[in-house]
């Protein structure tokens, strides 16, 4: 019996060599100084579709993580549903493939509760330089709303 074109042409890789090309992807773009440098994040608005508050309208922040470095926006207080922020979250970025998002709702009596969650990878931006995208946030395994966000990536210059 024949062995199908794909495993005989090597077209089906296995975890491990796709693990190895990522490896070498890593390598190439330490080698370069692409990856390294500082991303600014602008949350510009999100939409919710839940309020979590009962009492009143939802007092929303955002989170932004690459590795170990975070920085949060400000509380968009009694915003509700559709927070709009007008400032920027600058994070250092040494090779990291993606940034966290995690949108609160800030609360005065009980811990900051989790709204959504989101990873944007970072590929793209450290090739285009700069982007603005809408991202699903998610909670669990349902859809919590989507977040503008434009964001800019500067290489770090020796």
């Amino acid at each position: 019996m024949q062995q199908s074109s794909s495993a005989s042409t090597g077209y089906n890789q296995s975890a491990e060599t796709r693990s190895n090309m990522k490896e070498r992807c890593l390598l190439q773009r330490k080698a370069t100084g692409f990856g390294i440098g500082t991303v600014t994040f602008r949350p510009v608005e999100v939409k919710l579709n839940k309020d979590k508050d009962l009492a009143s309208k939802m007092d929303p922040y955002c989170k932004f993580k690459i590795g170990f470095h975070s920085g949060k926006s400000s509380v968009a207080s009694g915003q509700g549903m559709n927070p709009h922020w007008d400032e920027a979250i600058a994070l250092k970025t040494k090779n990291n493939d993606y940034a966290k998002i995690i949108v609160k709702d800030k609360d005065r009596v009980a811990f900051n509760e989790r709204i959504g969650f989101a990873k944007i990878q970072l590929e793209s931006l450290y090739q285009m330089g700069r982007s603005s995208q809408w991202v699903p946030l998610t909670k669990g395994n349902d859809l919590a709303g989507e977040i503008l966000v434009e964001m800019e990536y500067l290489p770090k210059t020796t």
